[in-house]
């Protein structure tokens, strides 16, 4: 697949690594976590108390399709699995998708892993 190039806009926040919003003067706890694996590019929010916006970096979509709270296209399994044990090993509690209701990070847990290559859209 191929996008438009991004443009930056005077007041869009350029983020190019993990870190704290506060330190990019946004004034809420939490920080920012890289969490490619749909795409190169994919970030998630994780607030101190442990709930964690996530984007594409999981779905709850599908469930009877057996997608297993993941989106039906990925760039790369491997890390698209492995930006979930970062936002387990993060103690995120809740997880708030683009694609469905939030979940208990349980859910991530007992999942990973169960969806194969062969049986998904990558690019």
């Amino acid at each position: 697949m191929k996008f438009p190039t991004y443009k930056v806009r005077e007041n869009d926040i350029l983020v190019k690594e993990e870190i704290r919003l506060k330190d990019i003067g946004i004034n809420l706890n939490g920080k920012i976590l890289k969490t490619p694996g749909h795409t190169i590019d994919s970030i998630s929010v994780l607030f101190d108390d442990g709930d964690c916006i996530v984007g594409d970096a999981a779905a709850n979509m599908l469930q009877f399709a057996g997608t297993k709270y993941c989106v039906i296209f990925i760039c790369n399994i491997d890390e698209y699995y492995e930006s979930w044990r970062k936002i387990i090993s993060e103690n995120s509690q809740r997880i708030f998708p683009a694609h469905g209701k939030p979940f208990s990070v349980e859910k991530l847990k007992i999942n990973i892993g169960k969806n194969q290559k062969k049986n998904m859209v990558m690019n």
